[in-house]
């Protein structure tokens, strides 16, 4: 028994140093295998490396590679194949989601947030985010429950995908509040640039020049960013590259991209674009932020709305302002040039067209520059509209100090309305209200929901106020971005390669979970992890 026992315990202490191996590749993106499974070869792949070098400094590891090594019948168990790593995969992943699930049918409401990308292998993924307010301690939190191989991409087929999900968590969709969702892909393509002229184009340039991406407003500002500051750095590198290049077409194309940075309409539609998104930058990172709150969000979206229609009625004269002073700083000419159209035979029509604009700046600001702010104003109204109406439902929660009894009663009705679902509300109209009159004095008169959730639990008043801690925990988890689902696209880039693109779906969705879910990882016990693997090891033994 003694024997036996000890044996245990080595085979335990083996299996937790080679799943903190599986888990720290995990977390770092970091491949596992490699071109073969053979210990001390060039190619075996970070997961055996790692398994050496513990084995220098390690005595349990390199008695074990040493039993490995000596068994030349290839009977001795090593549990260091890829089958073995898979499973340490599936089992830290598997314990992760268990107690995300958890915390998931702790708070009871939540929200779906989805988006989907195709992945290297061009697979649609969809990303499934849960988000809650944890109950513990008032906080909102955005669960990563991995990545889903989507077929088709219509609504009916992700809605049986998501539901089916939900059905294996054993999580019902009943207390499913909010939805967000994102068709914007977030994969792009390399860089291709000669390393000669990006090497002249680094002796000019400080700032990197970043490519433009459809779906991260930070990236376009960094795009623009360059150019609105280093025009002349820029103008200067394509000079230098048309004096020594012998290709003749990067020679025209460089010949090019040098006179239209030169001129001064691009360097007035360029100044409006910098002035246009850096505008936008600093809010779009706020409601990135998996604790954004939708009157946050409302708020921020209409102080955007009013520097956008500020910037409409003087932008154009600034900019053309600094894109004179870009022009002297490049030496060329601060002068429009009217661009000559193509005429074209008109049909007679009964109706008049417009008059045509002949001055050539009149024109930039007709047809570029109040086109360009309107649809910015445009999509900040829309999404400001769609989350003012959110607001208005629950705005009640956060204003409720400056309405009278009869507007208090009467937003308080309608929040029960929203929250009705199959002839039952989260919350009592009428408890709200008395809940709402009888609160102790507030330390602010502006709080958000959150801040009020967390003041009612440090005053342990939770009991004391059902409705209201019902109405405050639902308001929070109702999602105001998909930025936590595109997020986990930047890691699915990281994963699953080109040189790893046979990748199965099972396992990218562990390394996925692992990975994105690393602080949840860490909390993990080793020992629980064994246990579950010696149980799937077990086998009955017949006597």
């Amino acid at each position: 028994m003694a024997l036996l026992e000890a044996e245990k315990m080595r085979w335990r202490a083996v299996l937790t140093r080679l799943t903190a191996i599986v888990q720290s590749l995990a977390v770092r993106n970091l491949a596992l295998r490699g071109h073969t499974e053979t210990l001390y070869t060039p190619s075996n792949g970070n997961f055996l490396k790692e398994v050496e070098l513990m084995a220098k400094f390690d005595p349990i590891m390199k008695e074990h590679l040493n039993r490995v090594q000596k068994s030349t019948s290839g009977g001795h168990t090593s549990y260091l194949s890829h089958r073995i790593q898979n499973e340490l995969v599936d089992l830290l992943s598997s314990k992760i989601i268990s107690e995300m699930v958890s915390d998931i049918k702790k708070a009871k409401y939540f929200s779906l947030i989805l988006d989907c990308t195709p992945d290297i292998s061009h697979t649609e993924q969809l990303s499934v985010v849960i988000r809650v307010v944890s109950l513990t301690e008032p906080c909102i939190k955005e669960h990563f429950m991995g990545f889903l191989e989507a077929e088709e991409s219509t609504g009916l087929h992700l809605a049986y995908l998501i539901l089916k999900k939900l059905e294996e968590f054993k999580v019902p969709f009943e207390d499913c509040r909010g939805q967000a969702y994102d068709n914007g892909a977030n994969m792009m393509g390399k860089n291709k640039a000669s390393t000669q002229r990006w090497v002249i184009l680094k002796k000019h340039v400080d700032i990197t020049l970043k490519m433009w991406t459809d779906t991260r407003w930070e990236s376009k500002v960094k795009s623009v960013e360059p150019l609105r500051y280093e025009a002349t750095a820029v103008r200067e590198a394509l000079i230098e590259v048309i004096d020594h290049t012998k290709d003749p077409i990067i020679k025209v194309e460089a010949q090019s991209l040098s006179e239209e940075v030169g001129s001064y309409r691009f360097s007035i539609c360029t100044v409006v674009w910098y002035d246009i998104l850096s505008q936008t930058h600093h809010v779009s990172k706020l409601m990135q932020s998996p604790s954004i709150q939708v009157d946050v969000a409302v708020s921020l979206l209409k102080k955007i709305e009013e520097g956008l229609q500020s910037y409409r009625a003087k932008g154009f004269v600034t900019a053309q302002m600094s894109a004179k002073a870009i022009c002297e700083e490049m030496n060329v000419e601060s002068v429009l040039q009217q661009k000559r159209l193509r005429s074209t035979k008109h049909h007679f029509s009964y109706e008049a067209s417009d008059e045509p604009l002949s001055d050539a700046l009149e024109k930039l600001e007709v047809t570029f520059f109040n086109v360009v702010v309107d649809a910015a104003t445009s999509a900040i109204q829309e999404r400001f509209s769609t989350l003012e109406n959110v607001r208005e439902k629950f705005g009640v929660l956060s204003n409720f100090q400056n309405l009278s009894d009869n507007e208090l009663q009467k937003e308080c009705e309608t929040l029960q309305t929203t929250l009705r679902f199959k002839g039952h509300s989260d919350v009592d109209g009428r408890e709200l209200v008395q809940e709402l009159k009888n609160l102790p004095v507030l330390p602010s008169k502006s709080m958000t929901l959150l801040e009020l959730l967390t003041f009612i639990h440090e005053k342990e008043l939770t009991e004391i106020y059902p409705n209201l801690l019902t109405a405050l925990r639902i308001g929070l988890t109702l999602p105001v971005t998909v930025a936590e689902a595109e997020r986990s696209f930047s890691k699915l880039k990281l994963i699953k390669t080109y040189l790893r693109s046979t990748m199965s779906q099972e396992r990218l969705a562990g390394l996925a979970i692992i990975s994105i879910n690393h602080t949840i990882a860490q909390q993990i016990s080793y020992d629980d992890v064994i246990d579950d693997f010696a149980s799937k090891k077990a086998r009955k033994v017949k006597f």
